[in-house]
């Protein structure tokens, strides 16, 4: 699966690092990728990168607790999940304007 569509790129070149600080949990979710039964990351802020690779914003969790944070784009295609190591896949069917909030239940 491609993790980045070019509807997904226009959306994170319209939200730069910082964009959407100040919204906290009110941010839109620009993309979710997920992967097994207990990893979601909720992209909200993004800037490609020189090499290719983006730099990524948002929150995560691992089926307990969600942390903000950064991870690169690189990162996340390189994740397998257990049980059959199976990859991270883009959320096909975020519908657009989706609060942080909205995902995490906060």
């Amino acid at each position: 699966m491609k993790l980045l569509t070019a509807e997904v790129i226009r959306r994170l070149k319209k939200h730069p690092l910082g964009s959407q600080e100040h919204l906290g949990e009110q941010a839109e979710v620009l993309v979710k990728f997920f992967g097994s039964y207990a990893y979601t990351y909720l992209v909200t802020e993004a800037e490609p990168l020189p090499d290719g690779d983006w730099r990524l914003f948002g929150i995560c969790t691992l089926g307990h607790e969600w942390e903000w944070g950064y991870s690169l784009l690189s990162e996340i295609a390189a994740m397998r999940f257990p049980p059959f190591g199976l990859p991270a896949e883009r959320d096909m069917y975020l519908l657009r304007g989706t609060k942080v909030c909205e995902v995490t239940k906060t």
